[in-house]
C-alpha cells in the first residue's frame, strides 16, 4: 500500500499543473440561441456546472489539460466533448433538439462516454427514472431492466440474475470497488441499498477482460450520485411507507461542493414487518431492518483528481422458509399476525466498503489507481440467540491500476493490472462449518486497443488471470490449487443518426468457489445437504452479442440477441439419497451448455402528444446442455410495458406525472429433473409523482393493483408455496434544499 501511495504522489509532483479557468456557452445548434440552465457534467471530476439564464458557464478551478465533459439540457440530445490541450475558455457547445433522450454517461470499466456510443453493449439507467415507480429494494428496481432478473428469499433478500446466470457468475461493483459478501449463498443478498446511488450500468454476458474471474454472466456496476453543483450546498430528507409490510424507510443526505473540494454524506434506516400475502395471511420470518451510512469526499489539484468513499451497511434479515424438519408443511410458514420483533431464524450482516480513487493526467494519457477494501461479517442464528449456527468473516483487499493513452485521435490503448487478496474465516463460536477457512489471491494483466477503421469503430483486448485458492480443512488435508485463464474480447460498431449496430465476441471464466469444491454440510438457505467436488475445473464462456437500434425523433426500437456457450458448467446434482433427513446434492460439471435469447424494446413518444411516453420490452432466455437437457433456474420470459404521462398540472402544487406499468411473465415449463415448472402471472403497478415548488416531492401509488397470487420461478420460497407480496400501497415524501455558497463566477 505504501509503495502504491508513493507512486501516486510521484506522478502528481512530476506531471504538469494546468489551467485554473473553464468557461463557455451552450446554444441551440440551429437557432444559435443560448439554452438557459443547461448542465455541464465534468465526468472525471464527478460534478456538474449549471449554466445561467443566458446559457453561459464559468468556473475558476484547477482542471486537467484534457478531460471529458457532457453537455445536456431538457429537450436536447446530450453531447460529449473531449477537451485536449490549451485553456478551455470561451467554449461554444451546440445542442440539437430531441423529443427522446437516450444518452447516458457510462463510467463502467473506466469508460467515460455516452452509452450508445460505446462499442461494448452497456445498458445504463438512472435510478431517478427507475424510481418513478418506487420499490422497496434495489433488487426490485434493477429487475425492471431487460435481461435482468432477481432470485429472492422473501422481500428482504434479493440476488441479481443476468440472462439466466447469478450468484458467483455475476460480479457487483460500487464506483469501481468489487463487492464481496458471500454471494455464493442462495440466501445472501445483494449487500447494497439505493442510498446515494445515482445510476446502474449492466454488462450482460462475459466481462472477464475488464473484471477478471467470476464475471462470467455479467457485471452490475452502481455509480453514486454526483457531487453538488459547484459552490453549492444541497440537502435532502425523506421517508417512505409501505402497507404490505408496514415498512418505513427514512433517509437524509447533504452535499457540499466548491471548485476544488466536495463531499456527500448520506444516512438511512429501514424497518419492515412480515409482509402480507394476497390471502391476507403473512409470510413468517420475512421481516427485516437495517441502517446505512455513506460518505464520499473528493478533491482535485491540477492534474490530480481523488475520491475517498466509505459505505457502512448493517441489517438483520428474517429467513422465511428456514426449517430443520424432514417433512415440510407449507402452512406453518403462513401466519395470522404480523410482527417486526427480533426472532429466529435470522441473518445479521455487517458490511464495510472503502475505496480510494485516483486519476492523474499527463500530456499523453491518464493513470487511474483504485485501492479498496471490503469486510463482510455474516452471522446466522438458527435456534439459539447467543450461539450462531454459522458465522463467517470475509475480508477482501483489491487493486486496479490502468493507464489509458489519449494523444492519438484515431487510436487509443489501455494497459492495466487488477487483483484481489481475500481471507474467509469461520468463527470458533459457530455451531456449524459449511465451507472451510480459505485464502484467495487473484492477479490479472490486460490490454485494450480501440480506434477506427473507415466508418467502423473497433475494439479488442487480451487478458491473463490467475486465482490461487488455499483452504484449510478441519478433517482432511489442506486444499491448494491455482486456476489460470486467458480471455479476449473483439467488438465492432457503426453509428449513424438513425441506426446503431454493435457486435461483440467476448470470453469469460470462473474458478470454482470453495462452497462448490469443499462443502460438506446442511445448507439451510437451500434446504439441502451439499457435498463439494475438489476436482472441479474452471467454467469457460464464449458469448456473441449483437445490438441493433433504430432511432427517429419519436420512436426508438432495439433488438439485442445473444448466444452464450459455456464449457465445464458447474451445477449441484440431486443424489438418490437423503443425508441427515434432507435431499443430498453433489456439485458436478456439464461438459457444454448453451444459453441463448434476446432482449427487445421500443420507446414511442408521439408527435401529437409530447407528454406521453410509452415503453415496452420483452426478454427471454433458453438454457440447455448440448445433449438437450434443460438447465435449472432459467428465468421466465417477461414482457414489461409502461406508460408515462407528463402532466405538469398546477402551479405551486404540481402533478408532475403518472406512471402505469404492466408486467406479463410467461410460464416456465423447461425445467431440469427435480425442478417444478412455474405458471404465468400478470402484475399491474401505478404511481403518481407530485411537486410542491422546488422544495417538496410526493410519490404515491399501488404495486400489484389486482392482488395477484404468484410465485416467480426464481423464488427460493417456491418449494414451500409462499406467494410474493399482495397489494401494496405506498407513499413517499421528500424535501430538497439548496443554497449557493457565494455568487462568484
Amino acid at each position: 500500500m505504501k509503495s502504491v501511495t508513493s507512486i501516486i504522489l510521484f506522478c502528481v509532483i512530476s506531471a504538469r499543473v494546468f489551467s485554473a479557468e473553464f468557461s463557455g456557452v451552450v446554444m441551440d445548434k440551429h437557432t444559435m440561441e443560448p439554452i438557459p440552465y443547461a448542465s455541464i457534467n465534468l465526468v472525471d471530476l464527478n460534478f456538474v456546472i449549471e449554466c445561467d439564464s443566458v446559457g453561459t458557464f464559468h468556473m475558476n478551478a484547477n482542471v486537467p489539460s484534457s478531460f471529458s465533459i457532457i453537455a445536456s439540457a431538457i429537450g436536447y440530445e446530450s453531447v460529449q466533448l473531449e477537451l485536449k490541450e490549451g485553456n478551455p475558455i470561451g467554449l461554444e457547445i451546440l445542442l440539437e433538439k430531441s423529443h427522446l433522450e437516450f444518452e447516458e454517461i457510462i463510467v463502467s470499466g473506466f469508460r467515460n462516454s455516452l452509452g450508445t456510443k460505446t462499442i461494448a453493449n452497456i445498458e445504463s439507467r438512472s435510478l431517478k427514472d427507475l424510481k418513478l415507480l418506487p420499490s422497496g429494494t434495489l433488487g426490485d428496481l434493477i429487475a425492471n431492466i431487460p435481461g435482468v432478473y432477481q432470485s429472492t428469499t422473501g422481500v428482504g433478500i434479493s440476488k441479481p440474475v443476468i440472462r439466466g446466470l447469478g450468484s458467483n457468475r455475476v460480479v457487483t461493483y460500487l464506483n469501481g470497488l468489487r463487492i464481496e459478501n458471500q454471494q455464493w449463498g442462495a440466501d445472501h443478498g445483494l449487500g447494497l441499498t439505493d442510498l446515494g446511488v445515482g445510476r446502474v450500468e449492466i454488462i450482460k454476458g462475459p466481462a472477464s477482460l475488464l473484471y477478471g474471474s467470476d464475471a462470467l454472466g455479467g457485471v452490475i456496476y452502481f455509480v453514486d450520485e454526483p457531487y453538488a453543483k459547484v459552490n453549492t450546498v444541497e440537502a435532502e430528507l425523506g421517508s417512505r411507507l409501505e402497507s404490505v409490510s408496514m415498512g418505513i424507510k427514512s433517509y437524509a443526505g447533504v452535499k457540499l461542493s466548491t471548485s476544488n473540494f466536495r463531499f456527500n454524506l448520506y444516512a438511512n434506516q429501514f424497518n419492515h414487518a412480515d409482509y402480507q400475502l394476497p390471502s391476507g395471511l403473512y409470510g413468517a420470518q420475512s421481516r427485516f431492518k437495517g441502517n446505512n451510512v455513506k460518505l464520499n469526499m473528493g478533491f482535485n489539484r491540477g492534474n490530480w483528481v481523488s475520491n475517498i468513499r466509505y459505505n457502512f451497511l448493517q441489517n438483520r434479515l428474517g429467513i422465511p422458509g428456514h426449517t430443520h424438519e424432514e417433512e415440510i408443511d407449507p402452512d406453518e410458514f403462513q401466519i395470522t399476525t404480523q410482527s417486526r420483533d427480533n426472532s429466529l431464524p435470522a441473518q445479521v450482516n455487517q458490511n464495510h466498503y472503502l475505496l480510494w480513487e485516483n486519476k492523474i493526467y499527463f500530456d499523453k494519457g491518464k493513470l487511474e489507481v483504485l485501492l479498496g477494501h471490503t469486510r463482510n461479517l455474516l452471522t446466522e442464528f438458527e435456534e439459539k440467540v447467543t450461539i450462531p449456527g454459522l458465522e463467517l468473516d470475509l475480508n477482501s483487499t483489491t487493486y486496479n491500476i490502468r493507464f489509458s493513452s489519449s494523444k492519438d485521435k484515431r487510436w487509443n490503448w489501455t494497459l492495466g493490472a487488477q487483483g484481489m487478496m481475500q481471507t474467509n474465516r469461520n468463527s470458533d463460536r459457530a455451531e456449524e462449518i459449511l465451507i472451510p477457512d480459505a485464502n484467495i489471491l487473484d492477479n490479472g494483466v490486460f490490454g485494450l486497443l480501440g480506434g477506427r477503421l473507415g466508418n467502423w469503430k473497433v475494439e479488442t483486448g487480451l487478458r491473463w488471470d490467475s486465482r490461487n485458492i488455499i483452504a484449510y480443512e478441519t478433517n482432511a488435508s489442506d486444499f491448494s490449487k491455482m486456476y489460470q485463464s486467458i480471455n479476449y474480447s473483439v467488438g465492432v460498431a457503426k453509428f449513424s443518426d438513425k441506426f446503431t449496430f454493435k457486435a461483440n465476441l467476448s470470453t469469460g471464466f470462473r474458478a470454482p468457489h470453495t462452497s462448490e469444491l469443499l462443502s460438506d454440510g446442511i445448507h439451510h438457505g437451500t434446504l439441502r445437504y451439499e457435498l463439494g467436488n475438489p476436482d472441479l475445473l474452471s467454467e469457460k464462456a464464449n458469448q456473441l452479442d449483437v445490438y441493433v437500434e433504430h432511432k427517429t425523433e419519436h420512436l426508438n426500437i432495439v433488438v439485442n440477441p445473444f448466444v452464450n456457450y459455456i464449457r465445464d458448467y458447474i451445477t449441484p446434482r440431486l443424489m438418490d439419497t437423503t443425508i441427515q433427513g434432507l435431499p443430498g446434492y453433489e456439485y458436478s460439471q456439464i461438459d457444454r451448455v448453451l444459453l441463448g435469447g434476446a432482449d427487445f424494446g421500443f420507446h414511442y413518444h408521439p408527435h401529437f402528444a409530447h407528454f406521453i411516453h410509452f415503453e415496452s420490452s420483452f426478454s427471454f432466455v433458453l438454457g440447455q446442455s448440448m445433449d438437450g437437457e434443460a438447465l435449472g433456474l432459467i428465468p421466465q420470459p417477461r414482457s414489461n410495458s409502461s406508460l408515462k404521462i407528463e402532466l405538469g398540472l398546477g402551479k405551486k402544487f404540481q402533478l408532475e406525472n403518472i406512471v402505469v406499468q404492466h408486467q406479463y411473465v410467461l410460464s416456465q415449463n423447461r425445467v431440469e429433473p427435480g425442478e417444478t415448472p412455474s405458471p404465468d402471472y400478470q402484475l399491474m403497478n401505478v404511481a403518481a409523482n407530485f411537486k410542491f415548488g422546488s422544495l417538496m416531492g410526493i410519490s404515491a401509488g399501488v404495486r400489484n393493483v389486482f392482488n395477484e397470487e404468484y410465485i416467480d420461478h426464481l423464488s427460493r420460497l417456491k418449494n414451500i408455496g409462499m406467494y410474493h407480496p399482495g397489494r401494496n400501497f405506498f407513499v413517499q415524501l421528500a424535501f430538497n434544499f439548496n443554497k449557493q455558497l457565494n455568487n462568484k463566477k
